[in-house]
């Protein structure tokens, strides 16, 4: 099975996923800092780029986090073998994204669009 890269850009910020060796990130990383030192004049942030299993970590991006559903945390189902008529666990890894905002970020929006008050409880509606 090959490696696959996927990418996407917003304004000055970027992700790209690997899907593959480390190794492979950790090329495509240098590749994209030196292109963007020699060919754009600009300096990658090294602070801010992190090389991280999505699997297992949190990736950050435009202030939400990234993480990927993994064997471990995989869909359970029971089926029945057609010849033998015995009852199997069969599990599956979805490898479906999850994107999460963080509270502090939720609270902030739903008070500035008056949903909310500053201590966090909801505005009682007029009727």
């Amino acid at each position: 099975m090959g490696s696959r890269i996927y990418y996407v850009k917003y304004a000055d910020d970027l992700i790209i996923g690997v899907l593959g060796p480390r190794s492979l990130a950790i090329e495509i990383r240098d590749l994209v800092k030196n292109f963007i030192r020699k060919e754009l004049k600009l300096e990658l942030s090294m602070e801010k780029t992190k090389i991280t299993n999505v699997g297992s970590e949190y990736a950050k991006f435009l202030g939400h986090y990234i993480k990927v559903q993994t064997n471990s945390q995989n869909i359970s189902s029971r089926r029945r073998n057609s010849k033998t008529g015995k009852i199997l666990n069969s599990r599956k890894a979805t490898g479906k994204p999850q994107i999460l905002v963080p509270k502090n970020i939720v609270k902030e929006k739903l008070i500035s669009k008056g949903f909310a008050l500053a201590n966090g409880m909801p505005k009682k509606c007029n009727k």
